[in-house]
């Protein structure tokens, strides 16, 4: 028999009426023994979203809604949730995304053995028409930014213990929180557990524009993050390696008319990802290319 585990699972809401209801139906729908609780948290929601939530609320009594509305960004959403949540343990995803049937079980599985667990995700089901349809970098089998390994927001599990001992997520971070609260959780000794099987279905953006505008905001935390983990190991990116990028870029500009659309897309991420970098290296003062 499984070790159960309180859960409380935290979802930030900013505008997501265009998916929420498909959300927090795979939600309501999850069978779990276990006490476990669904912490809805309003950041500054304009549109429907907090209407369809609290519609949902009335016949589904495991939710609770709160607001943060101080600032807008996830980690100081996050933290909300985790200061009300009662749980042993808490699982972070997003609204936009759908949980499988079965990952309140695999994921609560893990966290009953486990303080930081990273859970499988899948991009088949919700991006057939999407521009990018890149398998996301999560888990402890790789290293984020040649430093240590990463867990992405959309599926991750933490010990409400190990929430406490690092003092949960950096709001200095206008994006990358993820990655920041995955490192620490490593130097403070805990190790990345992955649970594969326990999947999230994750929607990416669904236009050019849109993939490029995310793609810069993410390596505009690259900086960010070289600037707190230098002192603990972080390295620069390789001259080389940057040199090699602008190279490429400035290939592709020139024989831009011959290439595939998906050559040119590749070409577009690149240059959205090094300006993100740039404009980062700006914000945080620090040169991280």
């Amino acid at each position: 028999m499984k070790n159960q585990v309180n859960i409380s699972v935290i979802m930030p809401i900013y505008n997501e009426e265009k998916y929420l209801a498909d959300q927090l139906k795979a939600l309501a729908n999850q069978q779990y023994d276990g006490s476990w609780e669904l912490i809805l948290v309003n950041n500054r929601c304009t549109d429907d979203s907090m209407k369809i939530a609290k519609d949902y609320s009335a016949s589904f009594s495991k939710i609770m809604l709160i607001d943060a509305l101080k600032k807008q960004g996830r980690p100081h959403a996050l933290n909300k949730g985790i200061k009300m949540a009662s749980g042993d343990a808490v699982l972070f995803t997003d609204a936009h995304c759908i949980v499988a049937p079965d990952w309140l079980n695999k994921m609560a599985d893990a966290l009953s053995k486990y303080d930081f667990v990273a859970g499988g995700v899948d991009i088949e089901r919700l991006n057939s028409d999407a521009p990018n349809r890149t398998q996301p970098f999560t888990g402890s089998q790789r290293k984020f930014l040649g430093f240590l390994p990463f867990c992405i927001g959309a599926n991750m599990g933490i010990s409400m213990k190990a929430l406490n001992e690092i003092g949960g997520f950096c709001e200095e971070a206008i994006i990358g929180e993820d990655a920041d609260i995955s490192f620490r959780l490593q130097l403070a000794g805990y190790t990345l557990y992955d649970q594969p099987d326990a999947v999230v279905h994750m929607r990416y953006r669904e236009s050019v524009v849109g993939l490029l505008r995310q793609t810069y905001k993410y390596a505009f935390a690259h900086p960010f993050l070289y600037k707190r983990f230098r002192k603990h190991g972080m390295k620069k990116r390789k001259k080389s390696r940057i040199l090699k990028g602008y190279f490429e870029i400035a290939k592709h500009i020139l024989t831009w008319m011959s290439k595939t659309p998906k050559e040119k897309q590749l070409c577009l991420r690149s240059m959205a990802a090094n300006w993100g970098r740039i404009m980062g290296s700006i914000h945080y003062r620090v040169l991280y290319l």
